[in-house]
């Protein structure tokens, strides 16, 4: 998996920067949502796009989002889920 930093350098070339710039990229991410840690089901299916990165900090690891109008990274308890991505080194 990519750390966060590698994440932000791959998505700093989506074209335009947001989820349909994801999809049209050599990766073809996908708005596969994300599974919250308190109820174990899934949110933003279709709408938000949430990748882990291997990028950590005690209980908690990043990971970066692509919307529809953003692109962010945000940590999070490792007891969520959101969807992977690896990258070739």
């Amino acid at each position: 998996m990519p750390t966060f930093q590698e994440f932000l350098t791959e998505t700093a070339a989506f074209v335009p920067s947001n989820a349909a710039g994801a999809f049209a990229s050599p990766l073809k991410l996908s708005l596969g949502g994300y599974r919250k840690e308190e109820d174990g089901l899934l949110y933003e299916v279709g709408a938000a796009g949430v990748l882990w990165s291997s990028t950590v900090n005690g209980t908690q690891a990043l990971m970066g989002a692509y919307y529809s109008t953003e692109l962010n990274g945000y940590p999070v308890s490792r007891s969520g889920g959101g969807s992977i991505r690896c990258i070739k080194e």
